[in-house]
Parts: C-alpha cells; structure tokens; sequence
C-alpha cells in the first residue's frame, strides 16, 4: 500500500505518561476521517525504522512530548533546527534519536518537509495514562494539532495563525 504523500507521526513511549502524546493523538485521529492525502502514523520512540516515512513523504507533522519550560498542555510550533540550536531551552524528550533519523534521511536525500508539534509534559512517570493535565487539556491538544494540519499540511502555509 503506497504511503500518504503528508504524514502526521506520532512519537514518544506510551509507558512514561506524558511521554506518549504523539501516540495519544495519532491513535484519537485514526478514529476519524482524516482527508485524502493524509496518514497519521504511530512511531513508537523514533527509530531508523522510520526511514521509510521520510523517503516517501513530502511533509511530515511531528507530534512529541517536549520540554519548553511553559506550563503543561503548552504547545510548541519548531522545526529540527529549533531542536539543533545549542541556545535553546527546548528540548525534545526524544531528541538524539529524532535528529539521528533526521540527518540520516537528509544524507540519504529524503527532502521531506519536517514541522514539529510540541507539547509540554506535565509527568513522565511510569503509566499508560496521560497525566490529568494533559488528559484535561486534550481536545485542545488536538484541535492544535488539527489546525497545524489545516495550515502546513493541506495549504502548504508554514505560518500559523
């Protein structure tokens, strides 16, 4: 089965709480009607595996647990060279292996478009639950994502209003 040319991928380790939002979120829009051209993607905590999703893709939403220093449920709109920047205080909770896959695809000449989604962990505790937070704030959590979708996926719009 050919892969969708825009992909929404869902990273993180659904046993640490929080952690796992990616997965949360991609799992919430496989249970709807998600428009042509359009596949979200369970990826697990980012491995080498991936590699296929970027030689196939041309755009790609990431959706991940990350640590901004905001209040939890705060969303993040970055780009792997937010995550690259030494002087950042944003840190992506998988973000060696995230910008291995990143780089490896980028020496392999897979030019997909990346954005990346972040939204602030409030526990990343053991637990297959998101937090209370997070769980409270999750609708608006998906709305975001749904609206990133919206703007950099199907208009091509990098700019979020």
């Amino acid at each position: 089965m050919k892969m969708a040319k825009n992909i929404i991928l869902g990273i993180g380790n659904l046993l640490m709480k929080d952690d796992g939002i990616g997965i949360h979120i991609v799992n919430r829009l496989n249970e709807i009607d998600l428009p042509k051209g359009i596949e979200a993607i369970d990826g697990a905590t980012f491995t080498l595996d991936l590699l296929p999703i970027f030689q196939e893709a041309e755009k790609i939403l990431i959706v991940d647990a990350v640590k901004g220093g905001g209040p939890p449920g705060s969303i993040y709109y970055l780009t792997p060279q937010n995550l690259k920047d030494e002087k950042s205080r944003i840190l992506s909770l998988h973000q060696i292996g995230f910008l291995d896959v990143i780089e490896t695809a980028k020496e392999l000449g897979y030019c997909a478009d990346i954005r990346i989604l972040g939204v602030e962990p409030h526990d990343i505790s053991w637990g297959m639950e998101l937090s209370d937070t997070l769980d409270k704030k999750f609708d608006d959590i998906l709305d975001a994502v749904l609206h990133y979708m919206d703007k950099f996926l199907l208009n091509n719009s990098k700019e979020l209003s």
